[in-house]
């Protein structure tokens, strides 16, 4: 089996002919609800520090369920986990140092079509889950899903490299 890569970006629409490897609803990257905190926006809630790992762990939980019934799910049998295409994925924002939100993914051609024929596709929090958890790690730092949800400023994105570049 060869490596699975992301083999280009396509648009939303275009994405419909494939089927969807990787993506779902998501939301909880980055968060921790404290049950003694009752306000309607928490800041515990974006003080989880998430990083890649756990992002991760929570595919390979998907990934059981996944399994069970591909069919049922994707309309197809995958020859790679949830895991795989995240990795694919993550090699891929890493190369091209992309720092965009759900908005960008769903609306200006952001739909990666891997080389096995598949597509990611998120919602704009799943997207927010994936993007916070390859920056979280690379920079070292806490991001939320929140972060990446929508309306993301380029500019934003730490100028220098997490080597001090």
């Amino acid at each position: 089996m060869s490596e699975l890569k992301v083999e280009h970006w396509i648009n939303w629409y275009e994405a419909e002919k494939y089927p969807i490897s990787i993506g779902f609803m998501g939301g909880w990257f980055g968060t921790r609800p404290d049950p003694n905190d009752h306000s309607k926006f928490p800041r515990s809630l974006f003080d989880a520090s998430h990083r890649w790992k756990d992002y991760l762990a929570f595919l390979k939980e998907v990934d059981i369920e996944r399994m069970k019934d591909q069919e049922m799910w994707l309309g197809r049998t995958l020859n790679y986990t949830l895991q795989e295409y995240a990795e694919a994925f993550r090699k891929e924002i890493l190369s091209i140092g992309l720092w965009v939100g759900g908005d960008w993914h769903q609306h200006q051609g952001g739909v990666p079509l891997f080389s096995d024929g598949t597509v990611g596709s998120w919602s704009y929090r799943a997207w927010g889950d994936i993007m916070a958890a390859i920056w979280s790690e690379y920079y070292d730092k806490d991001y939320n899903y929140m972060d990446f949800y929508c309306c993301v400023d380029r500019n934003e994105k730490p100028k220098e490299d997490k080597d001090g570049g």
